[in-house]
């Protein structure tokens, strides 16, 4: 929780439902388990909590519009780094995600195929092997893995489910040679 929150705590205001993290450009609906950006706060409330009274909305949205270190709109996202690898699961967002796939090259994570496979021609110039159709298809036996150029099994989570925010991050990797 940030002094931020802990002033306006203080002063009998409250952002609730919403938390800030300062390491990140969002506050996070406790309720809901996803981050929200500034300018989407009253949209939210409206639409997800319509049982907040709509003076309590309009507060909440001057406060979260207020505090430092939450980006005001996605433009100021843009400039977010996802967080690196090794950190912990990010315990106010939903679970992370057992079944991503993640670059060997760069940090970038997905949980569908064929988005990695463009990931890999795109910024990598590499394409996963030769194309195979009809019989040579038809050779892999059942259950038989393919081998593929990413790792999978990389646990994810992500901050949010639309706009900038809305990227699979890589958590709780664990450093060569540590626990």
């Amino acid at each position: 929780m940030t002094n931020q929150q802990d002033d306006l705590a203080g002063s009998g205001a409250s952002i609730e439902p919403f938390i800030h993290l300062d390491e990140y450009p969002f506050v996070i609906c406790r309720s809901c388990s996803v981050g929200i950006i500034a300018r989407e706060v009253m949209n939210h409330l409206e639409s997800k909590h319509s049982q907040v009274d709509p003076r309590d909305q309009r507060r909440i949205n001057a406060a979260v519009m207020t505090m430092n270190g939450v980006a005001k709109d996605q433009a100021e996202l843009c400039g977010w780094t996802l967080p690196p690898p090794t950190i912990r699961p990010i315990a106010y967002i939903k679970a992370p995600k057992n079944d991503g796939l993640g670059c060997r090259h760069c940090t970038y994570v997905v949980r569908d195929r064929s988005q990695m496979k463009k990931h890999y021609r795109v910024q990598h110039g590499l394409t996963n092997g030769p194309k195979r159709t009809g019989s040579a298809r038809r050779g892999t036996r059942r259950g038989q893995e393919e081998a593929v150029p990413w790792r999978v099994g990389v646990q994810c989570q992500r901050m949010c489910n639309w706009g900038h925010g809305n990227r699979w991050f890589e958590v709780g990797q664990v450093k060569e040679g540590g626990a």
